[in-house]
């Protein structure tokens, strides 16, 4: 009963119309709640808004790798995946995304997303919020991606809480955000930041929040219900 029962309902529908599985739970009976959590709460069992977050995730995706560019110019090609987090991060939604469209799931990827966007969606958020209180310079630029990279950690937040991933699908996630924690700190390749005052406390938030994060869905993935069997 419950939840597993209305995903093999949308998914039997999909088999017989021929439609994403996706848009067969708009009309499954899970969208109960009203006001804006209810909306909130919508927005993963909708193929509108899949299609929609699709689009703005390869777009933002595609944004980030132009603003990193002069790092990138200036990084060796070889070191280039360990450059641009967030948009990465984007990036691997969007694909994720692109599978739940056509009711299909890729826990590795999702396992990417969910951590990448949550790490640098906070991370970029702390950075510029120390910024802030040294300089007191607010810029539209900064709010802008201040606002933009808490919106990625609230969007991936939302989309964890309708599609978790299993435990194991989290390990590539935790060796590559591990490594790439080393990339940035060991090897210094972390992204330019606005200030070199702050640095420890940027090493240690991207450390802990590598952890804490990891944690935090690491523990939820126990709990909540999964479609095995639609994982590739």
């Amino acid at each position: 009963m419950g939840k597993p029962d209305v995903f093999r309902q949308a998914l039997d529908c999909r088999s017989r119309r021929q439609i994403p599985a996706v848009a067969c739970l708009e009309g499954a009976g899970v969208l109960e709640m009203k006001g804006i959590l209810g909306w909130v709460r919508a927005v993963p069992r909708q193929s509108v808004y899949i299609q929609l977050l699709i689009f703005v995730n390869f777009l933002g995706a595609l944004y980030g790798f132009y603003w990193y560019r002069y790092q990138l110019g200036e990084t060796p090609v070889s070191a280039w995946p360990v450059v641009p987090d967030s948009p990465l991060a984007c990036f691997y939604l969007a694909l994720a995304l692109v599978y739940l469209y056509f009711g299909r799931r890729n826990g590795w990827l999702e396992g990417l997303a969910y951590m990448g966007l949550m790490k640098y969606g906070v991370w970029t958020a702390f950075i510029i919020g120390l910024y802030w209180i040294e300089s007191g310079n607010f810029t539209l630029e900064n709010v802008w991606l201040f606002s933009s990279h808490l919106g990625m950690a609230a969007e991936a937040l939302v989309f964890w809480l309708t599609y978790p991933v299993r435990r194991i699908h989290l390990v590539p996630a935790a060796a590559w955000f591990i490594f790439n924690d080393y990339a940035d700190y060991g090897l210094g390749l972390h992204p330019y930041l606005p200030s070199m005052n702050f640095y420890p406390a940027v090493v240690a938030f991207s450390v802990a929040s590598t952890f804490l994060i990891l944690a935090f869905l690491y523990r939820g993935a126990e709990k909540r219900m999964t479609l095995p069997s639609t994982y590739l």
